[in-house]
């Protein structure tokens, strides 16, 4: 097995699990012609191992500009990478959000509440743009993918994103109940 870099290392840390199904060379050849036949590696090794995967939970990171979604100590979050097959992709997503995003902006990720992880058609910088923010809605998370991904920590490096309610009570009716200790019978 190849010796991993800090990046391919960092990206087991912060995702749940590998997806290892192949993207089809048309894919690989429609994603090119978004960024002007050029993929940086980075990307193109997000896509091989971590497209439509969720990132763990406990993992936030610190956007070059803070957004207002972000804690007060500026942790942000992020939920995926889109792939290129299902409902949400990132073809999908460029006919979707066509017209609303800044022109030189493609959406390559999920975040929260129907915002996005954009990559700039003409350089490598990420940015975050947020749907329903009027004014200013498009942010900096990083210089680069490399840099956006080599900028996520665990919670416990950011006391003010954990919010950890547990359970407070649950009540269930009468009836429910009833049909619950029917259910063994």
């Amino acid at each position: 097995m190849p010796q991993m870099n800090d990046f391919e290392k960092k990206c087991y840390e912060i995702f749940e699990k590998e997806n290892k199904e192949a993207i089809e060379g048309k894919d690989w050849e429609r994603i090119a012609e978004l960024f002007d036949k050029t993929i940086d590696d980075e990307y193109r090794w997000i896509l091989d191992h971590f497209r439509d995967v969720f990132v763990k939970e406990e993992m936030n990171f610190k956007a070059v500009e803070k957004t207002p979604l972000a804690t007060e100590d500026g942790w942000e979050t992020f939920s995926y990478f889109f792939g290129v097959s299902g409902k949400e992709n990132i073809f999908t997503a460029v006919d979707r959000y066509q017209g609303q995003l800044p022109a030189d902006l493609i959406p390559i990720g999920s975040i929260d509440g129907g915002n996005l992880l954009c990559r700039n058609r003409n350089n490598p910088s990420i940015y975050i743009w947020l749907h329903d923010q009027a004014g200013k809605n498009v942010y900096l998370a990083g210089k680069s993918l490399k840099d956006f991904v080599m900028g996520f920590q665990r919670n416990q490096d950011c006391a003010s994103c954990q919010k950890d309610l547990g359970v407070t009570g649950v009540r269930l009716s009468q009836e429910l109940l009833n049909e619950l200790m029917g259910l063994g019978k």
